[in-house]
């Protein structure tokens, strides 16, 4: 890990990078802290028990399907009041606040009881957030996080001379959930000025099918969805991406050969992981980084399209900002959704932790921007 600190240092020379785990011992919750200058891990003992958090869980996060969670209509209190959900959590990061410092990279690991938890939405300090004090990004595994650090820079430079195609694609059809006409006007005129602002590839409504999605995902650089997402979480690799007249299954997924784009799913229950046997997570982004890819955005829960389209504007305007800022080199995916997540906790409409979030990282935060066809 520490040879992985120090290539991170190398890209990003003022950051330092902490690598976030969870432990769980006889009921009781452990965080291993292992900063990338030092051999050895800090361990301490977290103020919540198992059973505390998955009672938390259940009264909060579960929901008969079709419903809300509790935790979607928890707007009674305000997140700065002692009685709203997330403050039963705090315990969880509160360590950090002496093991770390402000904009250290924070590579959370969360274990089985803890996935789906937002980590990055817990205050690490007396009214801070973890988010508005730390770039975060999620990983299943220590393993998992260095496999797309270095797959991410090994395809940068094996492909570093070949332009590579950028795609934008939005499905909001009428089929499994209540539509409606004017979103879906608004879902597809935000899809068409993302890529008119980057000067790329799109597909909207009944032009994407399975074959389009397909091809697009494993020749482009950078792919975005905006959509539904099916998850029974009783068959969790059933999970599937909803089309006009057909689904893109995590089992085909998992079958594609990517080269290492940044994917950015805007799609209900996208980023929810099932766990498997040996606290393995099973879901969508599991299966697109099994299947090559760099990085995946996507999000914890069910959110709104209209969230979707907010966090949307904002990553791709961060982004394009980032570009400017570093001309065809590499940009910090970790801070551009960053940004993008504190603008949404800024507007009233989306001010409530269930909206901002729900958008999680995972993968590599590394993403270089020199196959981008305006670079050759």
């Amino acid at each position: 890990m520490r040879d992985l600190g120090e290539q991170m240092k190398r890209r990003s020379p003022n950051q330092n990078v902490l690598f976030i785990d969870w432990l769980e011992h006889s009921g009781s919750l452990w965080i291993l802290v292992l900063d990338s200058n030092s051999e050895l891990p800090t361990m301490l003992k977290c103020s919540l028990s198992v059973d505390e958090v998955v009672a938390w869980k259940q009264a909060w996060l579960d929901a008969e399907a079709g419903m809300p969670s509790a935790f979607e209509e928890d707007d009674y209190y305000d997140e700065t009041e002692p009685e709203f959900s997330l403050r039963s959590l705090d315990g969880l990061v509160s360590p950090l606040e002496e093991l770390s410092k402000s904009e250290d990279l924070l590579i959370f690991c969360p274990t089985g009881v803890l996935h789906s938890i937002p980590l990055h939405a817990l205050w690490i300090g007396s009214g801070i957030t973890v988010i508005e004090r730390h770039p975060v990004i999620y990983s299943a595994s220590l393993t998992v996080f260095w496999q797309c650090h270095r797959r991410a820079a090994l395809v940068s430079d094996l492909f570093s001379s070949m332009s590579m195609p950028w795609t934008m694609a939005g499905v909001f059809e009428p089929g499994i959930n209540a539509f409606d006409e004017v979103e879906q006007d608004k879902v597809y005129s935000s899809i068409s000025q993302m890529a008119e602002m980057f000067n790329t590839e799109r597909g909207i409504g009944h032009d994407v099918t399975t074959s389009f999605l397909s091809d697009a995902i494993q020749q482009s650089a950078l792919f975005h969805f905006h959509g539904h997402c099916i998850l029974d979480r009783k068959s969790i690799a059933d999970q599937s991406l909803v089309l006009a007249h057909d689904r893109l299954t995590m089992r085909e997924v998992f079958e594609m050969k990517l080269k290492a784009p940044h994917i950015t799913l805007v799609a209900c229950d996208s980023a929810s992981q099932g766990i498997t046997a040996g606290d393995e997570p099973l879901g969508m982004v599991t299966a697109f980084l099994c299947a090559g890819a760099g990085s995946v955005l996507g999000t914890l829960w069910p959110t709104a399209s209209q969230t979707g389209r907010y966090f949307s504007e904002a990553f791709y305007t961060a982004l394009a900002s980032e570009m400017k800022d570093n001309v065809c080199g590499a940009v910090d995916l970790a801070h551009i959704t960053r940004k993008a997540v504190l603008s949404l906790r800024q507007e009233m409409d989306t001010r409530q932790p269930y909206h901002w979030a729900a958008f999680v990282l995972h993968g590599s935060s590394s993403f270089n921007t020199r196959h981008y066809k305006g670079c050759q």
